[in-house]
């Protein structure tokens, strides 16, 4: 005779039986034959599955791969990549020593002349020698009112330049001298007979040739220079020798 369980709590029911004793599930009459076994029950866990094995020989082993060596680089897993920032070139490093002692140099030397060409533009320009007496005329008379502008503002840019360590601010200041050593030149040259150059004019156009060449200096020196270093090492380091492969065979008896 085959025993009947409840299909709700798995309890075993008698055979008059049309509720369940325990919960008080109806029991279903057109269920026919009752089940062999009792169902499972909602609060049975389910065991996960074992991990993969792999035989080899006559044991069972988990398949994992060996550590790598010491010193070994592990690459990176499949539809994993490793995005690195651009380097410069093995062995060069951007270096800003050189270009700050450059820059600081030709700031220095550019704001001096500057000042060479302010103190020249308000100093004689031209004179001429009578028998009694000499007459001298003024750069503030002329162009000096334009050179001393343009001093005072290159001298501002010289400064700016070794603050900020910037490159347009020495090539603006490059334009300035150029345009004081060309007003300066210019005068000295349409000078008439019998006048001479003035020390103030001589000023201003040491002050303009000493600015253009500094400017462009502190436009070199304004670029980072490369630095030469010693290549970084990579990869695995010397490896241990290796052991020697034992043949299975036992030592000769003495």
């Amino acid at each position: 005779m085959e025993l009947a369980y409840c299909k709700n709590c798995g309890k075993e029911l008698g055979e008059s039986e049309k509720y369940c004793s325990a919960c008080g599930a109806p029991v279903e009459a057109a269920s026919g034959a009752a089940e062999a076994s009792p169902p499972a029950t909602a609060n049975a866990g389910a065991t996960p599955p074992p991990p993969p094995m792999m035989e080899s020989g006559d044991q069972s082993q988990v398949s994992v791969p060996p550590p790598p060596a010491p010193g070994m680089v592990v690459p990176p897993p499949d539809g994993h990549h490793m995005h690195h920032p651009p380097r410069p070139p093995s062995g060069l490093v951007m270096g800003k020593g050189a270009a700050s002692t450059g820059t600081l140099s030709a700031g220095v030397v550019g704001s001096v002349s500057m000042i060479l060409g302010a103190v020249g533009s308000c100093l004689a320009w031209a004179s001429a020698s009578t028998v009694l007496f000499t007459v001298s005329v003024g750069g503030l008379k002329g162009d000096g009112k334009i050179t001393l502008a343009i001093s005072i503002i290159g001298l501002i840019l010289f400064i700016l330049a070794v603050a900020l360590r910037s490159k347009p601010s020495f090539a603006v200041a490059l334009t300035m001298s150029l345009i004081i050593a060309g007003i300066s030149i210019y005068d000295a040259a349409t000078l008439g007979e019998g006048v001479s150059v003035g020390i103030g004019l001589w000023f201003c156009i040491a002050a303009g040739v000493v600015g253009v060449c500094v400017a462009i200096a502190g436009i070199v020196a304004s670029q980072p220079a490369a630095v030469q270093q010693p290549p970084v090492q990579t990869g695995a380091g010397p490896q241990p020798p290796e052991a020697p492969a034992s043949s299975g065979e036992a030592p000769p008896e003495s």
